[in-house]
């Protein structure tokens, strides 16, 4: 994210476009210089916003060695296959790093949200995990659905129960269970 030339950056957090001479600048000194040099010129500019912007225009620092450009056979195997393998098998396949594959599904908006094994929750589930949080907390939920993991039974929790429906001194009781329950 960048700024005006003048303002004061830590009021301002509003985006601005990068310039063709800004670009031109990043084209010509980051592959030589790094975020260091390129932010040295354009002072305007964060170190983030630098890097983002040189690996959306696929520029790399020449310390970091050749960069091979994502072919659109590669893009159409991410789209196609990322939330089913992953990263570490996308990546063995396609001859990229694990990180080069995070970030290329990232710009290309897909998520990897893994196959997942247990069923979804019924609206008796939902019905006893608000009773039974109300009453003792996750070991009450736990007790009452002993299929449904712990991580699962918090994560409806925040869906079912969201903290904004519940006051300050219940937040603060649900804490304190929560915290008594991790002791045991």
């Amino acid at each position: 994210m960048g700024v005006i030339l003048g303002e004061d950056p830590s009021t301002d957090s509003s985006r601005v476009e990068w310039t063709p001479d800004e670009i031109e600048t990043l084209r010509d000194r980051y592959p030589q210089d790094g975020v260091e040099g390129v932010q040295a010129r354009l002072t305007n500019r964060s170190a983030k916003s630098i890097q983002c912007k040189a690996r959306k225009l696929g520029i790399q620092h020449a310390a970091r060695g050749p960069l091979r450009p994502w072919t659109p056979e590669e893009d159409a195997m991410v789209i196609a296959e990322y939330a089913r393998l992953g990263t570490s098998p996308l990546a063995s396949m396609l001859g990229k790093t694990r990180q080069a594959v995070k970030w290329r599904a990232w710009d290309l908006r897909v998520s990897h949200t893994p196959e997942k094994s247990a069923p979804l929750w019924s609206e008796d589930e939902i019905r006893v995990l608000k009773e039974q949080w109300e009453m003792g907390g996750l070991p009450a939920v736990r007790a009452a659905l002993p299929d449904r993991t712990n991580q699962a039974i918090k994560t409806r929790v925040w869906e079912h129960i969201r903290p904004s429906d519940r006051t300050i001194a219940q937040r603060r009781e649900d804490r304190q269970r929560h915290r008594a329950y991790r002791r045991t």
